[in-house]
């Protein structure tokens, strides 16, 4: 248990454990729950309880099927510097308000319309057995989707065609709720719409701006004037008014999308969605770490996806099969919720929002395709890179290395020739 620094996440846990195996008589273990690379804003542990049967005057608890429980715990860095610098937390408070009250609400909507979620509509999450939002001890406590067979897709992998159909499924009965909810209990919703984007409390520093522009030219740099001027040419003119933080920040403001925004998971990529499989076969997914959670165009979450997730050789045979599985989802979930989809999100307004907002894929490939190709041993110390940001020592390297360039450049160019292709650069 000492693992976990804090004294009062500790207890909170224990309090949780005790509540749910329903005796004080325990036995503990907690370890490290993610690898390096897992994991960026927080750190997460896994706890393992079992009834101490030996002692334990419970006769039906036997030793060979002693009541267990496991537990994965999310609490931020202990470095000041680098909880500031990566949004500790904000994100955590986020986080902590999904599953607090954001996704309870959505299951009670979906419930009041029949639908009882666990069978037939949005389940797709980490049930939570509570949080801490005291300042220092910011702590989120989850069941381990482990016991049931979900495990991570390995980061540095293209995921398979029906892994995105599963995603676009879920991300349609996701959004779908927020439209049925405006349109039926609008009260109820109005105050999630001030879910702004993490990224725009710190609109005004310089060396976040400074990175984000670094990592837009790094990205840019894969590709051969020779060759591709056209491409080139094209990401310069969409970048002449804004940076790559000014247009992130305007893409993912709701209330610019009005009447089509939505909650949107924020964080969409391969390390937040973990799978399970029965003889060999996908059967579930469920969506994990809502720390960037925000009010916004439904095609943030699915350009964050569909970009970072899936191979530009996918993308150029199934994209409009990823984006019809997507729209017949959220659509279909509309309807179930009582409400009419060509009304609050016809397909046509769809189309036009991808046109829109669909550059965001490549804002996204040039932050976090760097983090997608850095082998573990690679990744820098967060600490370390922290206290650099705070004495504007910018690294545009600190996710780079010789093993990982070959990736990179494929992920990256991939992303920019089929961003092309779409008209999404203007």
């Amino acid at each position: 248990m000492d693992l976990i620094p804090s004294k009062v996440v500790q207890q909170k846990l224990l309090e949780i454990a005790e509540n749910i195996l329903g005796t004080k008589k325990l036995s503990s273990h907690v370890e490290k729950g993610t690898v390096k690379g897992d994991n960026y804003i927080g750190i997460v542990y896994r706890a393992r309880f079992h009834v101490d049967c030996n002692n334990n005057k419970d006769k039906t608890c036997a030793e060979d099927n002693c009541r267990k429980l496991n537990v994965i715990i999310k609490v931020p860095p202990e470095n000041k510097i680098r909880r500031d610098k990566f949004f500790a937390r904000p994100t955590f408070l986020r986080e902590s308000l999904v599953y607090d009250e954001i996704l309870p609400l959505f299951m009670q909507f979906q419930e009041s319309k029949g639908i009882i979620p666990s069978e037939n509509g949005f389940h797709e999450i980490a049930p939570s057995y509570g949080t801490i939002t005291e300042e220092y001890h910011e702590a989120i406590f989850l069941k381990d989707l482990a016991d049931d067979g979900f495990e991570m897709y390995n980061r540095h992998n293209y995921i398979p065609v029906d892994h995105a159909h599963l995603v676009m499924k879920i991300l349609g009965k996701l959004h779908a709720i927020s439209y049925a909810m405006k349109d039926q209990c609008p009260e109820k919703f109005e105050k999630y719409k001030q879910l702004e984007d993490i990224f725009k409390m710190r609109e005004n520093e310089e060396e976040l701006s400074g990175y984000m522009t670094l990592m837009k030219d790094r990205a840019v740099a894969v590709l051969d004037p020779e060759k591709h001027q056209t491409q080139i040419n094209a990401i310069n003119k969409m970048f002449e008014k804004e940076n790559l933080m000014q247009m992130s920040i305007r893409i993912t403001n709701g209330h610019l999308e009005e009447p089509y925004a939505i909650i949107s998971h924020g964080d969409c990529w391969n390390n937040n969605i973990l799978y399970r499989y029965e003889n060999g076969k996908l059967a579930d997914a469920r969506l994990i770490d809502w720390q960037i959670c925000r009010y916004s165009t439904p095609v943030c979450d699915l350009m964050y996806f569909l970009f970072l997730a899936t191979s530009s050789e996918m993308r150029k045979k199934h994209y409009q099969s990823f984006l019809d599985t997507y729209y017949d989802s959220v659509s279909s979930f509309i309807t179930r919720l009582g409400s009419n989809p060509d009304e609050l999100f016809p397909r046509k307004a769809f189309d036009e929002q991808l046109k829109k907002n669909g550059k965001f894929g490549f804002l996204m490939g040039c932050m976090l395709i760097p983090i997608l190709t850095t082998h573990s041993e690679d990744i820098p110390d967060l600490d370390e890179m922290s206290e650099k940001l705070a004495n504007k020592d910018i690294d545009p390297s600190a996710f780079q290395s010789e093993r990982s360039d070959g990736a990179y450049k494929e992920r990256m160019t991939g992303i920019v020739f089929d961003m092309f292709d779409l008209g999404y650069f203007g």
